[in-house]
């Protein structure tokens, strides 16, 4: 019986302290299955739609009424930074090339 009680204390205790975290309280899981719904509806791209709603609830967003607005403004931030990450990895890439063939 103790074995069981234990169990039952474990479980307690993990699952206290997600209920402290005011990203997932009951309304902010409400309104990040309202925002995913809606932008699910809008866009195929799962995967930031999911990054998106996640930033924008943890950083407190309130009002879907604008969030696809919202949401193009971020996938159009993402893509600047992706043009940059490609441009520096095609930089640092012919640099590598560069000092090995001076090294051959």
């Amino acid at each position: 019986m103790s074995a069981v009680r234990s169990r039952h204390l474990a479980l307690y205790i993990i699952y206290i302290p997600m209920t402290n975290d005011w990203r997932y309280s009951k309304e902010r899981m409400d309104l990040r299955a309202k925002s995913l719904e809606i932008l699910g509806k809008a866009f195929t791209l799962k995967r930031e739609v999911y990054e998106f709603c996640d930033m924008w609830i943890s950083q407190g967003g309130k009002d879907v009424s604008n969030i696809v607005n919202e949401f193009i403004r971020y996938i159009e931030d993402v893509e600047v930074i992706r043009q940059h990450e490609a441009k520096a990895c095609k930089s640092s890439c012919k640099e590598t090339d560069k000092n090995s063939k001076e090294t051959s």
